[in-house]
């Protein structure tokens, strides 16, 4: 993983591989990417979660060195993450998810929510049906298979819609954010993912999982950045009021990676959550 101290494997899923990085010891703490990332995203998090928790950071199916499942549902991520604890023995674990891996880990909390300790949302897709132009346009045939295509500058203009500043994207993490993208299947996996739950009109009605959010009973972290271009903040705003016990955490100046663009502060309050849930949790077997 890029610059991070911790370890790859790899585990059976469901017959795919999935390659994980794991550092630390203590309370599990899974992080989940977004669609066309891998684990490396969370290089700024890794390090001082681990401090405290075992850290958990898969390539999602279909991206990085995972395997390509080669077919998808609405409920694939989840699917991923409940079999993903299940291959390494763990009965429930903390779950932090940014776009996609946000809306895998509202999956397991709505359809599985004993295997979920605490949940962070950040900037989570599929809690509405809107999607940004440039993601609607990639549903389409040959549109999409040039936008996905793994060029350097491509990346690099899909950073500048990512993050608010873009300039805190190192020359060294966007050749590692390259070469992920650049592994076989990786492009083709990532448009059939998209489309399996969005068309040019936007997210498809039995993807949004908005509807559900009421279901979610572990405790909960909304955060999101204000300058967000691809989820708008009122997405955030709507989710928080669904959500029993949502605590909701916008960060200004900020876009779609605030564990990125503001890791000190991100990092300080997953760390809190998590330990409000287990010292919650103990409170509750004790009594």
């Amino acid at each position: 993983m890029y610059a991070s101290a911790a370890t790859g494997h790899s585990v059976d899923v469901d017959g795919a591989a999935v390659y994980f990085a794991r550092a630390g010891y203590g309370e599990p703490v899974v992080l989940l990417h977004g669609l066309g990332e891998a684990g490396l995203i969370w290089h700024p998090n890794v390090g001082p979660l681990a401090e405290r928790f075992s850290v958990y950071v898969p390539d999602l199916w279909g991206h990085g060195r995972s395997a390509d499942l080669g077919r998808y549902d609405f409920l694939t991520g989840a699917r991923m993450v409940t079999g993903f604890l299940d291959a390494l023995g763990i009965d429930s674990a903390h779950l932090v998810g940014n776009s996609l891996g946000g809306y895998a880990a509202a999956g397991v909390a709505i359809h599985h929510p004993e295997r979920v300790r605490s949940l962070v949302l950040e900037d989570a897709g599929g809690l509405g049906r809107r999607l940004p132009f440039f993601l609607r346009l990639m549903t389409l045939p040959v549109a999409g298979e040039f936008m996905a295509a793994p060029r350097r500058a491509s990346i690099r203009r899909l950073m500048g819609i990512v993050l608010h500043d873009p300039s805190l994207i190192s020359p060294g993490f966007l050749d590692a954010l390259v070469a992920e993208r650049s592994r076989p299947g990786n492009a083709e996996a990532m448009l059939r993912i998209l489309r399996c739950g969005a068309n040019i009109l936007g997210m498809k009605r039995g993807a949004d999982i908005s509807s559900k959010l009421g279901a979610i009973r572990a405790p909960t972290l909304i955060a999101w950045g204000r300058q967000d271009p691809i989820f708008p903040v009122r997405i955030a705003e709507r989710a928080a009021g669904l959500i029993p016990n949502a605590v909701l955490d916008i960060y200004d100046d900020c876009g779609h990676w605030p564990h990125y663009e503001h890791a000190d502060r991100f990092n300080a309050a997953a760390a809190a959550l998590v330990e409000r849930a287990e010292a919650a949790r103990a409170q509750a077997t004790a009594g």
